[in-house]
């Protein structure tokens, strides 16, 4: 008879990535939900081969401090509430504070960060779970670097579960147009491998956004 164990952190962090990153165009929703979170207004994204091998997001938002980098990968950890309570008034997308933590433990993560009120700049790296630099830097970015590459290369059973190439393309397509669409205000840079990057200017309050947003897809 089977005996009943407990399972180490590590591979329950594996499990719950699952739910959260079944493909790269989950992670990459959560990538971008947590930089508007943070009131970035502007985002320069690149993906290569279709988020497997990378996705990258650069914004100008808020930061995140030295000492709290490591704390932006833990399970459970966030910023958006404090009592259960909470929880009826939050007005971000994200709150539960499992994305990073999910992402992290299924991917090769390079974090690079900097709050505006601060004078270094923090940089941690976790590949698999697993935290292998976490250091200061007086380099100057103005906001998130997050760079997630070889997705699933450590779980590589669920590379068999993933659609066609163009499938996972379309994905990440729907991802990146719900965002610009409802988002008008945001600038959005986008680069799909060495393709020629989209450029989407911010369109001011009170114009009709969406529609011009919209006339701005067709042309891709």
């Amino acid at each position: 008879m089977a005996t009943i164990e407990l399972l180490d952190e590590h591979l329950i962090n594996q499990i719950k990535a699952g739910e959260v990153v079944e493909s790269p165009h989950s992670m990459l929703k959560e990538l971008i939900e947590n930089s508007i979170d943070a009131k970035s207004t502007e985002l320069k994204i690149v993906i290569k081969n279709n988020g497997l091998d990378l996705v990258q997001i650069r914004d100008n938002g808020l930061g995140i401090s030295f000492n709290q980098l490591p704390l932006a990968f833990a399970r459970h950890a966030t910023s958006k509430i404090k009592k259960f309570g909470d929880i009826y008034q939050v007005y971000s997308y994200g709150f539960r504070g499992e994305a990073l933590a999910s992402i992290s433990s299924v991917a090769k993560v390079n974090l690079i960060s900097q709050p505006e009120n601060s004078i270094e700049s923090g940089k941690i790296i976790i590949h698999g779970g697993e935290v292998l630099n976490h250091e200061s830097s007086k380099t100057k970015i103005n906001g998130t670097v997050i760079s997630v590459e070889n997705l699933f290369y450590n779980t590589p059973a669920r590379l068999k579960f993933l659609k066609s190439n163009r499938t996972l393309r379309n994905q990440l397509n729907q991802v990146i147009y719900s965002f610009i669409l409802t988002q008008p205000t945001i600038h959005f840079t986008i680069q799909f491998d060495s393709d020629e990057p989209f450029v989407f200017e911010p369109i001011k309050p009170g114009i009709d956004a969406r529609s011009l947003r919209a006339k701005q897809l067709v042309s891709i």
